[in-house]
């Protein structure tokens, strides 16, 4: 249960902390890819 309205698309993403900070938002989706993708090769 990723939490939020019941119409919203996308879901959880554990260590997220929620920030109005674009950057901050950017950088922390940009790592949590480059760890997900490493651990797929």
């Amino acid at each position: 249960n990723g939490g939020g309205h019941v119409n919203a698309s996308g879901g959880k993403i554990e260590g997220y902390k929620d920030s109005f900070v674009y950057a901050d938002v950017r950088q922390f989706v940009q790592d949590y890819m480059d760890k997900k993708c490493s651990q797929e090769n």
